[in-house]
């Protein structure tokens, strides 16, 4: 019976251990779960931090070549400052040529300008048309002075003719019988003129259109002169 009882108390104390056992080994297991736990969150936020490290690490990355962009930009927009200085140099200076040839060539147009208005003013053209007049008159007065000396010219030929011709009739008609007449025009049934006299009247119709040509004239330059 004694040792009965104490093979049961020793089964009894090697349950009780077992039981202790299990629930230390229950409660190892339920730490090792919690500490999982515990990894697994400091994981998450750890990959969390990860990311969010990284997305600074790429803004970073993108300031740094918005930087390196800018700077490009930079040393491009000075450049094309410099080239429109250059440019805007050279404009100046060609605009400064062109504003001295305009000066140049409205002077000389206004210089052209007044000249022709001196040239073309009224007592210029007045002066020319005297001008003209004196000469015109100076020579019709030496064509009609010309045309005197012929005038006389041919009334001397014309009477010397004529006295040629009186004595030749009178010698004819002394030779001539009696009742005979002297030859008639055939157009006009009248005595034919001699060429003397035909040439002194072509000779006067001559002066007299010279008179009227100056005539003419001497009106136009009085009403010339009055406008």
């Amino acid at each position: 019976m004694q040792s009965s009882a104490q093979s049961q108390v020793a089964e009894f104390k090697v349950r009780v251990l077992s039981q202790r056992e299990r629930e230390n080994s229950e409660k190892e297991i339920l730490s090792a779960l919690d500490k999982n736990k515990q990894m697994r969150r400091e994981l998450v936020e750890l990959h969390a931090q990860l990311m969010d490290t990284r997305e600074e690490r790429d803004q970073f990355q993108r300031t740094v070549d918005g930087f390196d962009r800018s700077s490009g930009a930079l040393e491009d927009v000075l450049k094309l400052a410099t080239d429109l200085k250059a440019n805007l140099r050279d404009a100046y200076t060609r605009l400064t040529v062109l504003q001295k040839e305009n000066y140049d060539l409205k002077g000389s147009g206004t210089q052209t300008l007044f000249n022709e208005l001196v040239e073309n003013s009224p007592i210029a053209i007045c002066t020319s048309i005297t001008a003209k007049y004196e000469l015109a008159q100076k020579e019709m007065g030496d064509h009609t002075s010309a045309m005197d000396n012929l005038i006389e010219i041919s009334k001397y030929n014309y009477e010397r003719f004529e006295s040629l011709i009186t004595k030749h009739q009178c010698g004819r008609e002394a030779s001539r019988p009696s009742g005979a007449r002297r030859p008639l025009s055939p157009h006009s049934g009248h005595a034919s003129p001699s060429p003397a006299t035909v040439f002194v009247a072509q000779a006067q119709a001559h002066v007299l259109s010279q008179y009227y040509f100056s005539s003419r004239y001497s009106d136009l330059k009085s009403s010339t002169l009055v406008e």
